[in-house]
């Protein structure tokens, strides 16, 4: 069964948002880094975990403090990007007193800490609920420090949402990633476009699982893109001198997979692509389609990697066999 130049252009067009996302995933990691995005919101939400100016007092001067926390920095005072719900468990026991924290004295030992009034009718109603029961005891306040660290995830992902959008489009217009484009080029030209995707279905092969830009040569010196996990928070900040480097490789590696150019090849080029003058309904489809990738590339690349795997196995399936063909009496 011969293979749809429509599958190919698949594979071309996931393959390129695959790409574009991690891009899009390193530049959002560096800013993030840079900027301390997510340390930033873990300190607003801590302070604002009890809507109390006592609360945020002595989160900055008593809680941040204590041992149980800063084991998760990097340096004295610096917020982390992540803090557990047994973390903050253990630095409220601390506060509780070691020697206090029993189940008989658990609501004396709320009563008698420094900790601010309106959290100590948090942990009052907790331990009530708990029937002084100090594994169950812990497990709400697990419970209630998980759910105000979801809402502010939510915060969290609602900013990267945005900044996402703005990275999209400047990454879509920055490498010249236009889908209208693409389609446009890929679809004159139907051998050459299943030479291509022959080519993104070889590579695929020395792909792993995707998380963030991890770019290495394999034992016969081709590029490979595979997958580093940074979700703990002692992982290294991504820098951003090291990003372009690997964006240099990226070029390198989607040109010889594609023959295409991530970017413009020049000045000229630039302007021939953009200009109004060549036509103003050339314009509104360059515009489109930087605006379809740039909604196409938060979906991010693992989702990009994922279709791009089932559009390889759906061409295989449909390959002619190799072999002699049966032919039936």
């Amino acid at each position: 069964m011969p293979i749809s130049p429509i599958l190919d252009l698949v594979i071309l067009l996931t393959f390129t948002y695959f790409i574009g996302s991690l891009i899009l995933s390193a530049i959002n990691e560096a800013i993030a880094g840079t900027f301390r995005l997510r340390p930033r919101n873990l300190r607003i939400a801590l302070e604002n975990l009890v809507l109390s100016p006592d609360w945020t007092s002595f989160v900055r001067s008593t809680l941040i403090k204590s041992p149980h926390i800063e084991a998760l920095m990097k340096s004295q005072g610096r917020y982390p990007s992540y803090i557990s719900a047994s973390n903050f468990v253990l630095a409220i026991i601390q506060q509780l007193g070691a020697s206090q924290y029993t189940s008989a004295n658990l609501t004396n030992a709320i009563n008698i800490s420094s900790l601010p009034p309106r959290f100590k009718l948090v942990l009052s109603d907790l331990a009530a609920r708990s029937q002084s029961d100090l594994a169950a005891f812990e497990k709400e306040l697990a419970t209630f420090y998980n759910n105000a660290m979801d809402r502010a995830g939510g915060w969290y992902k609602r900013q990267i949402r945005l900044i996402l959008l703005i990275l999209g489009l400047l990454i879509s217009f920055a490498f010249n990633i236009d889908t209208v484009r693409i389609v446009n080029e890929s679809l004159l030209d139907k051998q050459r476009l299943a030479t291509t995707a022959d080519n993104i279905v070889h590579d695929l092969k020395n792909i792993g699982k995707l998380d963030s830009l991890d770019i290495a040569n394999d034992t016969t010196g081709k590029v490979v893109i595979s997958q580093t996990s940074h979700a703990d928070s002692t992982a290294p900040t991504v820098s951003l001198g090291p990003t372009r480097e690997k964006f240099a490789r990226i070029a390198v590696q989607y040109r010889t997979d594609t023959g295409n150019t991530l970017g413009y090849t020049s000045w000229d080029d630039f302007v021939r692509q953009w200009s109004p003058a060549r036509s103003m309904q050339n314009l509104i489809f360059k515009l489109l389609g930087i605006l379809i990738t740039a909604f196409a590339l938060q979906l991010g690349s693992n989702y990009w990697f994922g279709l791009l795997t089932k559009a390889v196995d759906l061409r295989a399936a449909g390959k002619k066999p190799n072999g002699p063909p049966n032919n039936k009496p």
